[in-house]
């Protein structure tokens, strides 16, 4: 089953799976990787250690030791490159107004530390004001931001060029927040290589993406329904796209009306942690953007005394990384990422609960089988009968049907049985959310499932981002 790095809390040693980001610097005929990981260090009464020297740090793989390479408290603040797409589709839309509105409320409502650089993308990527916290300056132009004729964003573009251009490289903050619509991806840059190496150098980076994308002209189900590149996970050796599927980087996604933009957006977010939002009406981009800033000022308040830890790899690489500090009497509090979760997500993000059913079977349903139940009962039993995996999402998050989006197509076609106990204990009868949230562990240990929470206008949705076909239990 796969590992997951959220509120991973060991004493002394700590193991997680080897999944973390990693990049590598060449040097003439050999090459060392380098992996970044974030970690929260406490003390006894649950207060951030913030004084921490690299040394202190101790990273092995697969018991083989690693070196620490920098350990860096993140108090630096923020500096955020805003992507704003000016291309036709606002003029068209007649959304020129709301899109400047949204762009300086964002610029009002960040937090005065932190330094913001503004450019458009539209067409082409164009610097209009250089990192700074003059917010007056930052708003005017905002206010003065005009379109372009071009059709289609250079979304992946800009935030290539802007990582590698505007940023140093031990930067502590790159963050990247597109205010886009759902025009075309135009960008030059991409094919299915660059675009594995572009996720994996945001990862290594510590880059956060964030996106707000008016989807003016596309069906709630159809926007979805794309495959994204490594279920959301980044480069990880495993194919870029699942056979008979286009990848992301294919011009319409799939054939059925959405941009790759649309495809890259959630993609994105997901590998670094960052929130997507989705505005159905143009006038919602002003709330959804202030909203956002208010989020990630808040966002780095809880986690800029975690550390941002970079290490050497052993030679070969391991399997399992292993974590300790040498400091006594702290606890240690892993992530991948610095993602940031808010209300926007009603709660319904992966649950790091540890609730779990006593057993549990999950077998495909007998072809003869029509009808479809979800039965809790007094006592310790759960048994759902005929369901396909998109409807036993639906049930665990408590989503209607059509909130669950994404995934491949199996996810609606194949059914399954559950038959599962649990103490008598964990089950009130007017309570069935601990049930859930044991559905919940069972299909992303069963199915490998990985899930992404967003809205679609005023609708919360569950996009599907990695399931794979259990193996017989």
């Amino acid at each position: 089953m796969p590992y997951r790095f959220r509120n991973c809390n060991v004493h002394a040693w700590m193991v997680v799976a080897a999944t973390i980001s990693c990049f590598t610097l060449a040097g003439g005929a050999w090459a060392q990787e380098q992996r970044v990981v974030f970690v929260q260090v406490l003390d006894q009464q649950g207060q951030p250690v913030t004084d921490l020297a690299p040394e202190e740090f101790q990273v092995a793989e697969d018991r083989v030791p690693g070196r620490v390479v920098s350990a860096r408290i993140g108090t630096d603040p923020m500096r955020v490159a805003l992507l704003v797409d000016n291309g036709e589709a606002m003029r068209a839309g007649q959304a020129v107004n709301p899109m400047r509105d949204a762009v300086a409320g964002f610029i009002e409502t960040l937090p005065p530390q932190h330094l913001v650089s503004l450019f458009t993308i539209g067409g082409q990527t164009r610097q209009v004001v250089d990192f700074t916290t003059d917010r007056g300056e930052l708003v005017e132009e905002a206010r003065g931001l005009f379109t372009d004729q071009t059709d289609g964003v250079r979304f992946v573009d800009s935030i290539r060029e802007t990582l590698e251009r505007r940023y140093d490289e031990d930067e502590m903050w790159p963050v990247f927040v597109a205010l886009i619509t759902d025009s075309g991806e135009a960008s030059a840059f991409l094919n299915e290589r660059r675009y594995r190496r572009f996720v994996e150098s945001l990862r290594a980076r510590g880059a956060i993406v964030h996106v707000v994308q008016w989807n003016s002209a596309r069906r709630l189900k159809d926007s979805f329904d794309a495959t994204f590149a490594d279920g959301g996970r980044g480069a990880t050796g495993e194919r870029f796209a699942p056979a008979g599927r286009r990848s992301l980087v294919d011009s319409d996604a799939g054939g059925r009306g959405t941009s790759a933009t649309h495809t890259i957006a959630l993609n994105l977010t997901e590998v670094t942690g960052g929130r997507y939002v989705s505005v159905a009406a143009a006038t919602g981009m002003v709330g959804t953007m202030t909203q956002l800033a208010a989020d990630m000022g808040a966002h780095y308040n809880a986690v800029s005394t975690h550390y941002k830890l970079t290490y050497e790899q052993p030679d070969p690489p391991g399997q399992r990384v292993m974590m300790r500090v040498t400091r006594p009497a702290v606890t240690l509090r892993l992530y991948r990422d610095r993602a940031i979760v808010a209300a926007a997500t009603s709660g319904r993000t992966q649950s790091s609960d540890d609730l779990a059913f006593t057993v549990a079977s999950l077998e495909p349903s007998a072809p003869e089988h029509r009808e479809m139940s979800f039965r809790v009962w007094p006592g310790g039993s759960c048994n759902v009968r005929n369901h396909s995996l998109t409807r036993l999402i639906s049930e665990a998050y408590e989503l209607e049907v059509q909130q669950v989006l994404g995934g491949p197509d199996w996810i609606d076609d194949d059914r399954f049985d559950v038959v599962a106990t649990f103490e008598p204990d964990s089950y009130a009868a007017t309570d069935e959310s601990r049930v859930r949230r044991m559905l919940q562990r069972l299909l992303r240990e069963r199915f490998a499932l990985r899930v992404s929470a967003g809205r679609l206008g005023p609708v919360d949705v569950l996009v599907v981002t990695h399931a794979e076909r259990p193996r017989a239990h």
